[in-house]
């Protein structure tokens, strides 16, 4: 009984390194550390893009102003403008959209759209089955709506036609 281990770590006697709660304790704060610190360049990575977008919509809305002043001073309507003769309506043309196609860029896009629409479908069978869904597979039902309003599927719920690729061989 008097053979007791000692930590190599800690050098008290009792346990060996492997079972030593200071090491474990050590272990834990580092990776708190480090989890903290991953945490902390996200955020900073997330507030940059949003500073970007914010200043992107601030030159979108300040050129949109600007071509609507130009617009509102050739205004008719604006002080001092000469009346000029109303213009005769034009005639709606009609579009045949089945005559319309999808570009190879665009095919591509949907090809992924609707790949991740199935994934999505897949995920909330299994969510109406009972399963549980971790956090990143919940985000993925929440992008539905966005998936489906994208440019290129509007275009295919209208009835464009879909681009043949060329294989790439």
């Amino acid at each position: 009984g008097f053979l007791r281990p000692q930590c190599s770590f800690c050098k008290k006697m009792g346990h060996e390194e492997s079972r030593c709660r200071f090491k474990m304790e050590q272990a834990k704060r580092e990776k708190e550390a480090r989890q903290a610190a991953r945490q902390a360049a996200r955020q900073a990575r997330q507030a940059a893009w949003q500073q970007k977008a914010v200043e992107d919509d601030t030159k979108s809305v300040a050129s949109a102003a600007a071509s609507e002043a130009s617009t509102a001073a050739s205004s008719p309507f604006a002080p001092g403008a000469v009346p000029r003769a109303p213009r005769a309506p034009r005639a709606a043309v009609p579009v045949d959209v089945t005559q319309l196609s999808l570009s190879e860029e665009e095919e591509r896009e949907a090809r992924k759209v609707e790949k991740k629409l199935r994934e999505i479908a897949a995920l909330e069978a299994r969510r109406d089955a009972g399963n549980l869904l971790d956090k990143l597979q919940l985000q993925k039902l929440e992008a539905r709506a966005e998936l489906e309003d994208r440019c290129v599927m509007r275009k295919l719920r209208l009835g464009y036609r879909r681009a043949v690729l060329g294989s790439s061989a």
